[in-house]
């Protein structure tokens, strides 16, 4: 059984103004990042992301892009930042104040001024080795366009 770790949005934190979640990144840089073609996924109710599902999977797996503005987006990355402890990694390429969560479930956050960048890639049908890399390629653009 896979469980999923999500940090709770924060009260005062927003979606960047005019700025649709799916607008960071595409569907085609996604499929090209996981090595694996995608579609757009329906999205957590009541949340501000958007989900990416993998077409050649049976079991449940997602790819989750979710950008937040705000005073707040500090305590969001401070709190999810505590709450993995120490099972969180170096996020390359991405500043220093990011970090990759794994354990199956591959979750990068990262912090730029007032806006968090989270994307998190789960998948029981691949490697788990290949997680991590996906995973930041995908944070990577979200993070140079957020």
């Amino acid at each position: 059984m896979i469980g999923i770790a999500v940090a709770p949005v924060t009260a005062g934190a927003t979606v960047p103004a005019g700025k649709d979640q799916c607008t960071y990144v595409s569907a085609a840089e996604v499929s090209t990042a996981l090595g694996a073609p995608v579609s757009k996924g329906p999205n957590p109710a009541g949340a501000a992301s958007c989900t990416f599902i993998p077409t050649d999977h049976a079991l449940p797996a997602f790819v989750e892009v979710h950008v937040e503005r705000g005073s707040d987006s500090k305590i969001l990355y401070t709190v999810s930042k505590q709450a993995f402890g120490s099972t969180i990694e170096k996020a390359p390429g991405l500043g220093k104040k990011s970090f990759y969560a794994g354990g199956g479930i591959g979750t990068v956050y990262a912090l730029k001024g007032k806006t968090v960048v989270v994307v998190k890639y789960v998948n029981a049908n691949v490697d788990p080795a290949t997680i991590k890399p996906a995973a930041l390629k995908v944070a990577k653009l979200v993070y140079g366009r957020a």
